[in-house]
């Protein structure tokens, strides 16, 4: 019966990882920003291949959508 003694420290072990990894992200949304609040994005897009027209309309719409600032 070693089975079940093995069987419960994998549970116990999973469930303890589980409750890291929950808690880890209970901060304050200043601590996350840092000092600096911007916000960074970025867009995947293909320059070549088929996709390239595709990826050149991404490109030129994300440009002009990203020079808008917001502020709360």
């Amino acid at each position: 019966m070693r089975s079940v003694p093995t069987f419960r420290r994998a549970v116990l072990g999973a469930v303890l990882a589980a409750a890291v990894v929950t808690t880890s992200g209970c901060g304050s949304p200043k601590q996350a920003a840092g000092d600096d609040s911007s916000i960074h994005i970025g867009v995947v897009y293909s320059q070549s291949g088929p996709l390239a027209s595709y990826g050149a309309q991404y490109a030129e719409g994300f440009g002009r959508g990203g020079s808008r600032t917001r502020t709360s």
